[in-house]
């Protein structure tokens, strides 16, 4: 049929995988039912095409022609011969969520234009948990390696009840490294910045730039008896 080709195009949802069409007054319904395939089992890893059951969900899509797209999905569970049940694999269906890929691809789209969580909820028809939710399956890769260059800086914020929190950046590559919950204390920093200021007042300042930074560096890595102390140790005591 033309206008399923024309749904499959819109919504990466195939046409043969499409049973039936409904439409309402505020929102298209399509049942949907994949077809049956081989599966791995994730316990034991052998292949099974043994179907224990069906079951349906109702999951909600990225809006269609103004109006919202559910897909009324009938699901398969497999059963394998080592006795454990899963469910079949599905390319716009993700375990324990009542949104499709698509839809939360949309609502991460969304974050990234500095919008509330509440206003991407109203813009994609859904609550403010599951946007949440979305966000918070968002992993953020740890970097591999510390850049040569660290930015600490304060921020004003009010997460966790704390008035700051604390922002570190990579200033040559210019982005964000992490994000400090609390300022619980900078004494170090304060202590580092004294001891910057006590350098350049005695120096009466220091042409050559390089030395400036060596005497500093050489004066936080060293403990009182004159001892190198490591120092990525010294600014990252857990690192």
């Amino acid at each position: 049929m033309p206008f399923l080709d024309y749904i499959e195009k819109l919504t990466g949802i195939k046409e043969e995988w499409i049973q039936n069409l409904k439409e309402t007054e505020s929102a298209l319904v399509l049942a949907v039912q994949l077809p049956p395939q081989e599966h791995i089992c994730p316990h034991c890893k052998a292949t099974t095409r043994r179907i224990k059951g069906y079951y349906t969900r109702l999951i909600k899509h990225s809006p269609l022609l103004h109006k919202e797209l559910h897909l009324l999905y009938r699901q398969r569970r497999y059963i394998c011969s080592c006795g454990h049940t899963f469910n079949e694999k599905s390319p716009f269906a993700s375990p324990y969520f009542q949104t499709s890929s698509s839809l939360q691809q949309v609502m991460l789209q969304e974050l990234r234009q500095h919008l509330s969580f509440q206003e991407v909820a109203r813009r994609c028809h859904v609550s403010t948990s599951q946007v949440i939710r979305v966000f918070n399956e968002v992993h953020i890769p740890r970097p591999s390696h510390l850049p040569r260059v660290l930015s600490i800086d304060e921020c004003k914020g009010n997460a966790a009840g704390q008035k700051y929190q604390v922002i570190i950046t990579d200033s040559e590559a210019k982005r964000i490294m992490d994000i400090l919950p609390a300022r619980t204390t900078n004494g170090f920093t304060e202590g580092c910045n004294n001891k910057i200021k006590v350098v350049k007042r005695i120096s009466f300042g220091l042409r050559n730039f390089e030395r400036f930074r060596h005497r500093i560096l050489y004066i936080n890595t060293r403990n009182e008896k004159g001892h190198a102390l490591s120092f990525v140790h010294v600014l990252f005591r857990r690192a």
